[in-house]
């Protein structure tokens, strides 16, 4: 069941990363193209994030199958590491639009759009990494150091 659902999640993750970076790529395209200011740096963290994302989703799936070597830490680490590079690009795009003065027309539904993708993104990667510390706990080699640190505190 955890498995199922953690293949449910890397699938929804995919398709989310994509369609913020394809979002993100386009408004940064309209600033390069139509607008006299830079882009905001969220933007550009905006693209940064998918980018890690579908990185780690590949090492993920890779170190599930045992294709590659992993250690379970590495891989809770990439998990909690997607989720914060989320939360903080989508909270700082979404400050970034609220402060604009104008935003109308296509290019300013897309960055609204892209704003709202990452916050979905930084759900899924929130839940992902919830399962694998839920799972990290479990596991046996972590049950035996926890009783055997709780022994000898005892």
């Amino acid at each position: 069941m955890v498995q199922l659902a953690i293949s449910l999640l890397r699938v929804l993750q995919t398709a989310l990363a994509v369609a913020n970076l394809a979002l993100a790529a386009s408004v940064y395209q309209n600033y390069l193209s139509n607008e006299h200011v830079a882009s905001p740096g969220a933007l550009a963290f905006l693209i940064f994030a998918p980018v890690v994302s579908i990185l780690s989703i590949i090492y993920l799936e890779l170190s599930r199958a045992r294709a590659v070597p992993s250690h379970q830490l590495i891989c809770l680490g990439l998990e909690a590491l997607n989720a914060i590079f989320y939360f903080a690009g989508f909270i700082a795009y979404a400050l970034f639009l609220t402060y604009l003065s104008t935003c109308e027309g296509a290019a300013c539904t897309m960055a609204r759009a892209a704003a709202v993708i990452a916050a979905a993104e930084f759900s899924t990667w929130i839940t992902s990494t919830v399962i694998a510390v839920k799972d990290w706990f479990e596991s046996e080699s972590t049950k035996g150091a926890v009783l055997d640190a709780q022994m000898q505190h005892a």
